[in-house]
């Protein structure tokens, strides 16, 4: 059977910033948004020009997505990752609607999203890196691999989608080569944004968390403040009666006193 009865083949244009497509005879342009600035290179490298075979619409956050497997630009095939490759050194291609770019790239018009999203449920296949042991579970975007020999890339009557077929046996050299360290595919990749997400609201959480310690912390202490000086206050006040009394208390014996000897002195008279 014709490979190319699995797959939607698109086409990426970003000179004019859309996506054509074909599948079971039918074709469908797309308007597209692409990510500018940080988005679109260094880390996850630029989105290039070329045929990419499109993969299972799955959710994410709610969004629906779909990954982008490029052709390799040397001996045909595809990629089923697209970390550090030697094409582009894109880390991950995501394709999904909107308005906004996450990264990716985004379909603008929501019905032209629904039509493609049409063709991508009527297919079955998911394109696997040349090479490599391992194909995409259709049933879950989660990384699970089903050893298989190889990928025909499609093949019809549209020249433009005519490939080389990759050889299903390797040489030893390059059976070697190619037991690199597996990376991360798109799908997981879209997680691994989510995580990176939620990682950055927790450290927004504990830096409010520290705020409200912090001003906690400075209440306590305004409080603290302001009961040590009213206990001076008071310790003063405190003082201050107490010397008051013992003023009162000499004065009272210095009368007393004074009233002694005035008795003394009637009586002296009185004896006379």
């Amino acid at each position: 059977m014709d490979e190319s009865s699995k797959f939607v083949i698109c086409t990426m244009f970003k000179g004019s910033n859309c996506l054509k497509c074909k599948a079971n005879g039918e074709n469908l342009k797309c308007n597209t948004k692409l990510a500018v600035g940080s988005d679109s290179s260094v880390d996850k490298g630029p989105i290039p020009d070329g045929l990419y075979a499109i993969g299972s619409v799955f959710k994410n956050n709610g969004k629906p997505w779909a990954n982008m497997y490029p052709q390799k630009q040397s001996g045909g095939g595809w990629w089923d990752y697209y970390r550090n490759n030697p094409d582009t050194g894109r880390g991950y291609i995501g394709l999904h609607p909107g308005s906004n770019s996450h990264g990716c790239v985004t379909v603008t018009a929501e019905s032209c999203w629904d039509k493609l999203e049409k063709m991508l449920k009527s297919k079955r296949g998911r394109p696997t890196k040349n090479g490599e042991s391992g194909l995409k579970s259709p049933i879950s975007p989660s990384p699970v691999f089903v050893p298989i020999n190889g990928f025909k890339p499609p093949n019809n009557e549209d020249p433009s989608l005519n490939q080389t077929s990759p050889s299903s046996e390797t040489s030893p050299k390059e059976s070697i080569k190619n037991k690199e360290p597996m990376e991360w595919p798109g799908t997981l990749a879209v997680a691994h944004s989510y995580l990176k997400h939620r990682a950055g609201e927790l450290m927004r959480e504990r830096q409010r968390k520290i705020k409200t310690i912090e001003s906690k912390s400075r209440t306590k202490t305004t409080r603290t403040r302001i009961l040590q000086r009213k206990v001076n206050e008071l310790s003063s006040a405190i003082v201050t009666q107490i010397q008051k009394k013992t003023e009162i208390v000499e004065s009272t014996k210095q009368a007393q006193e004074k009233l002694q000897r005035l008795k003394k002195f009637i009586q002296a008279v009185h004896s006379s």
